[in-house]
């Protein structure tokens, strides 16, 4: 009679624990390293046993182990974590992943965020890619049915390149939802119809309104007077006056004038940059103060909030009837039975006299324009130039819009440079202005006995080197970029996204099944050129194995088709045949 012998348990191994299995405390998990998942505890002995195919001396000690732990037991326990969490070091990042701007809607397939807004959103076609946005997620399963996913923002945090430890945003942006940031700088649609999803942030939706949008654009529009007003105050400037605005020096002169850009290209770019500051602020001071210290981090002073307040206010009224002549279309149609003087009426009590609209455009505009000097001429405390809402905008110039990672000097420079022709542009007119300022009480030029002092004054506080305004940091971060730019060197023409499945070249995205597809039709064009060359003749199936070939043969003129062997020396007659 055999006698089973009690089987002998192995002390655990570090190798095993957790070495394959870690028990991550914060979140109750016993997690594999294998696998890359998480295993349930009531499902651990069997995963060890069918996965690992450990044999029982192994798996009891580490189950009697894990059975002290306060586990997970059931996998439906097992959730997802909260969007813009802190990075797991043991779970694996998916850059790249597709992210629905109208709901929480994540996955790591382009095809899946398609068919999600053709079924979900009525979005089809080109409009789709209009409606997601890269991210960056963590799951704790690998890709595929049992992913659930969540936004980790977390951008590129290495401060050891001199460029990143100079400007300092990896402190600026830590533990801050980036992907929402980058969103809040873009510019809305010239005619929005919905709301503007902004990211998620604590699992919830944070959107910018319809309404909001609207007054936005609005303001964006009236930005196009102030800045005619302020180029055309350049034109009349001399030249001696632009030299001295464009001097960074207290005292010396700088020959070389502020000037209007020979590319109207350029000079776009630059008041697109200023059209993006003003929609960030706009949108961050929507939001409660909460939002607004929580993911933003954006402090604006008293004088700041009471113009911005101003300026929401008188654009609210445009917004209205704006909004109200696009319900008007959506409502009741006229019939045909209505008289001429009932719609004559309608017209005359929803409209405003042009000369009302002119006016009231005219005096937003110059609230537009002092809140623009207060921007740039407002001064911080010794070490505190990154409170400065200019200052801290361009460090969300920093963050790229959509790759989420952190500009390079030779990248960024260009709109450093862009900010700073802004800032002296705005400081021109309002050192000097060539008409008075009715609504805001701002004299014109010939106001001041001394001209020239007044200049001098202006550009002394608030457009020289050494000081605490916003100025002064951009001219310092402009040379210092440049100077990290001719290190590094210029940017490569070539570069892949962060998930590999887009190349860039030359500012232009070339996706891999494009490029596919276009080897392929290269292939089936070069195959039809061949064949109208060759008469519609095919000569069958060519092994080309049997092809002789001596790669030792250096006579001129020789190739294969000259190898006996090959019987390929009168194969033209065949062509002349067909013909």
């Amino acid at each position: 009679m055999n006698v089973r012998k009690p089987v002998q348990d192995v002390p655990l191994a570090p190798a095993l624990f957790p070495g394959t299995i870690e028990y991550v405390s914060d979140h109750q998990l016993l997690y594999c390293h294998v696998h890359k998942q998480p295993v349930p505890y009531n499902q651990l002995d069997s995963h060890l046993r069918r996965e690992h195919r450990l044999d029982i001396r192994l798996r009891r000690p580490l189950v009697e182990h894990c059975a002290t732990l306060d586990a997970i037991a059931n996998p439906e326990d097992i959730l997802p974590r909260a969007d813009h969490s802190p990075v797991l070091p043991i779970l694996p990042l998916q850059p790249g992943a597709y992210s629905c701007n109208h709901c929480r809607c994540l996955t790591t397939n382009r095809d899946v965020i398609n068919r999600h807004l053709n079924t979900a959103h009525a979005i089809y076609r080109s409009a789709c890619r209009m409606n997601y946005q890269r991210v960056t997620v963590q799951s704790w399963y690998p890709p595929g049915t049992r992913a659930k996913y969540w936004i980790d923002a977390e951008v590129e945090r290495s401060d050891t390149t001199p460029w990143l430890q100079y400007t300092k945003w990896p402190q600026q942006f830590a533990s801050r939802p980036v992907d929402i940031i980058a969103a809040t700088a873009r510019q809305p649609c010239l005619y929005p119809s919905e709301d503007y999803v902004l990211g998620f942030w604590n699992s919830v939706a944070l959107t910018s309104p319809v309404v909001d949008e609207v007054k936005i654009q609005t303001i964006l529009d009236m930005l196009d007077g102030m800045f005619d007003r302020c180029q055309q105050k350049l034109d009349a400037s001399s030249y001696q006056l632009r030299c001295w605005v464009k001097s960074f020096t207290h005292d010396a002169f700088y020959p070389y004038p502020l000037q209007r850009h020979e590319s109207k290209a350029t000079e776009k770019k630059h008041i697109h940059l200023w059209k993006r500051f003003f929609c960030y602020i706009f949108r961050v001071w929507a939001m409660s103060e909460e939002a607004r210290s929580e993911i933003y981090g954006l402090v604006f002073n008293a004088q700041q909030q009471m113009t911005i307040s101003r300026i929401w206010q008188a654009v609210d009224e445009n917004t209205r009837d704006y909004m109200g002549s696009e319900q008007g279309e959506e409502g009741e149609e006229e019939t045909e039975e209505q008289s001429e003087s009932e719609t004559a009426s309608a017209q005359e009590g929803s409209s405003r006299p042009a000369n009302e609209v002119d006016r009231e455009a005219s005096r937003i505009t110059e609230w537009l324009f002092a809140l623009s000097c207060q921007l740039v001429a407002q001064i911080s405390p010794p070490g505190e130039e990154a409170s400065l809402p200019l200052v801290h905008f361009v460090g969300v110039l920093g963050i790229h819009s959509y790759n989420l990672v952190y500009q390079t000097a030779y990248a960024l420079t260009p709109r450093i440079a862009g900010s700073i022709w802004i800032c002296r542009l705005l400081m021109l007119e309002y050192a000097l202005p060539a008409t008075r300022y009715q609504d805001i009480c701002w004299p014109d030029r010939e106001s001041y006995d001394d001209q020239i002092a007044r200049l001098h004054y202006v550009r002394r506080k608030f457009l020289c080197r050494g000081g605490f305004h916003p100025t002064a940091y951009l001219i310092e971060a402009l040379a210092y970029g440049r100077r990290i730019a001719r290190k590094e060197g210029c940017r490569t023409s070539v570069s892949w996204s962060s998930n590999k499945d887009t190349l860039i070249l030359y500012e232009q995205r070339v996706t891999m099944s494009a490029f596919r597809q276009m080897v392929r039709c290269s292939v089936l064009e070069c195959q039809d050129k061949v064949t109208r060359a060759m008469f519609h003749w095919s000569p069958g199936p060519t092994d080309l194995a049997a092809i002789a070939d001596d790669l030792t043969e250096n006579q001129p003129c020789w190739s294969f088709l000259k190898n006996p062997r090959n019987r390929l020396q009168l194969s033209f007659r065949h062509l002349q045949w067909r013909r």
